[in-house]
């Protein structure tokens, strides 16, 4: 239980600032890779880069799921998605064409990923740490207000987004949500990483 709480936590501690910084650079971003012509689709990517998330969390869950014998149930989950991904798509495309589709995935695969969440939460009798999600949202939201405030100066957005994710460490540190336990796991992973070079 506690090694599931620790994937889930470090998947979005570290995970979730990057997927804000690249909703919020999207239009730099498409704009340096793929041209000014190719504009719009920062407003798709804004929003898909978010469903991105979710089936990243998806994939975790699905490997617990499996894990405690329950590879029906999310097999059934699965279908749910893809139905609410059917339905939406219906209903959003014609109307406002790839930001409905955009929406439709984001919106499917989050109801998969809550409700595989809710299975397992239930089955392990795992708990959430409120006070550990407010300090990372919080840190996130300070993130946002300085990326805001530097929006106008004349940098790099990658630099920026890099200053501004190392930025978000800092708040976590200042929040003391990060400590001592996860200096230990970061440096341990560094050995076996040069262990193995």
């Amino acid at each position: 239980r506690k090694y599931i709480n620790e994937i889930i936590r470090y998947s979005l501690l570290i995970v979730l600032p990057m997927i804000v910084l690249f909703s919020f650079y999207a239009d730099n971003a498409v704009r340096l890779i793929y041209g000014t012509g190719y504009q719009p689709a920062g407003n798709v990517l804004k929003i898909l880069i978010f469903g991105l998330v979710n089936l990243g969390l998806i994939s975790i869950f699905s490997h617990i799921m499996i894990g405690i014998n329950q590879e029906k149930l999310m097999i059934g989950y699965s279908l749910i998605g893809i139905i609410t991904a059917i339905v939406l798509n219906i209903i959003f495309v014609p109307r406002i064409g790839m930001i409905g589709g955009a929406i439709s995935t984001t919106i499917s695969a989050g109801v998969v990923a809550i409700l595989s969440y809710s299975f397992i939460k239930r089955r392990l009798n795992m708990k959430l740490n409120v006070v550990s999600i407010v300090k990372v949202i919080g840190s996130i939201f300070l993130m946002l207000l300085i990326a805001y405030g530097i929006n106008g100066v004349e940098v790099n957005f990658v630099i920026k987004a890099i200053i501004l994710y190392f930025g978000y460490f800092l708040f976590l540190v200042l929040f003391k949500e990060i400590n001592n336990d996860d200096v230990n796991v970061v440096k341990n992973l560094v050995l076996s990483f040069s262990n193995k070079d």
